[in-house]
């Protein structure tokens, strides 16, 4: 019994250290991906020809925001005639909140006070109704929903009436989508293919894909290279058709005025960004090849002044006009994804749904 449960212990050694030795090349490979992501943004600002601003994340003041809870979700009962199960979007309006919920296949409206008034939708392939709904959208004549499963982006008037459907290619989650006053916008990319912005126009009755978006803005990048492309984060002004994108886990955004023109990009830098050295790029020395890594950003959302953008336990809050971060607000939620803004109202989710004032806008 011994001698087997040593041989036992020994193949767990072996198979640890072998399992070990893939997950730090893994960890190389990723790093070698993160040094092609810098240099295809800085392709883009040279074939672009825009300014790069450098924004230090430390040097910006700092506010605690107080949330008010308006879904809690352990007071949540399935046996309600309407309950939220697992909310995957939010969007704020002026007197209503939209609560987009993944499990449900349904869009709840609910008041400021956490009241759900009414339930949009329902499981199914037919008009308003949906699969895993992914994402909710909107500008002042639709509602734009991600219907994820069923591969395709559904869009509804004012009144949660069905108007046409946008046919996709099955979109992993992150691949998120952004609409302004006249255009819906999704993220591009294929192995080895150029990757850009896909803009199509809303302002006619049938969805084409258009030439809004600078053509010069696009770079090609391997189907792994997921931390540039894959997980860039577009926000979109619905009160007019410019562009904010962060670009995921690396520490660039880029800003599109009105007319889909790029107009400078963003270099971010401060304790959110981390260097890395690459060891074993035989290409590249210890010495003169670094890459940054910036703490995932979960969500953007912007007006036609402002970008926001959340980082775990903050939102940093970007004058896109002066180009500057003008406040970074803390909070007690460490994981904040789902955001949305109407006025000077945050609608967000953690742990669960919350409000907030920002009165830094202006």
């Amino acid at each position: 019994m011994n001698k087997i449960y040593r041989s036992q212990r020994i193949l767990i050694i072996i198979l640890f250290f072998y399992w070990m030795g893939i997950y730090a090349q893994k960890v190389v490979d990723n790093t070698s991906l993160l040094y092609k992501a810098e240099e295809s943004f800085k392709l883009i600002a040279k074939n672009c020809n825009v300014p790069v601003v450098v924004i230090d994340l430390d040097s910006c003041p700092v506010d605690s925001m107080e949330l008010t809870t308006i879904i809690d979700m352990e007071k949540e009962k399935p046996n309600a005639k309407y309950y939220i199960a697992k909310p995957i979007d939010v969007l704020a309006l002026k007197d209503t909140i939209l609560i987009l919920d993944y499990q449900q296949n349904a869009i709840f409206a609910s008041d400021y006070k956490g009241n759900i008034k009414r339930m949009i939708g329902r499981k199914g392939k037919g008009p308003v109704e949906f699969e895993n709904p992914a994402f909710l959208k909107r500008n002042k004549n639709y509602y734009i929903v991600y219907d994820h499963t069923n591969a395709r982006i559904q869009i509804l008037d004012n009144r949660f009436r069905y108007v046409k459907s946008l046919i996709t290619q099955f979109l992993p989650l992150n691949r998120n989508i952004a609409v302004s006053k006249d255009y819906l916008f999704l993220n591009s990319f294929g192995n080895k293919t150029p990757c850009s912005i896909d803009a199509y126009s809303l302002m006619k009755k049938e969805v084409k894909k258009t030439d809004f978006i600078d053509k010069s803005f696009g770079f090609t990048v391997d189907m792994q290279q997921y931390n540039f492309a894959y997980g860039m984060k577009i926000a979109a002004s619905i009160e007019d058709n410019s562009l904010f994108v962060v670009c995921g886990s690396v520490p660039f955004a880029f800003n599109f005025n009105a007319s889909g023109k790029l107009e400078y990009a963003v270099k971010f830098k401060g304790r959110h960004v981390i260097e890395l050295t690459q060891f074993n790029d035989p290409s590249t020395t210890k010495s003169d090849k670094r890459v940054s890594l910036m703490g995932f950003v979960n969500k953007v959302v912007c007006t036609n002044k402002y970008a926001l953008f959340s980082m775990p336990g903050k939102i940093y809050v970007f004058d896109r006009l002066n180009r500057k971060i003008v406040k970074a607000l803390v909070c007690k939620e460490k994981s904040i994804n789902p955001l949305s803004v109407s006025g000077k109202t945050l609608v967000l989710q953690g742990k669960n749904i919350y409000s907030a004032e920002l009165p830094v806008l202006k």
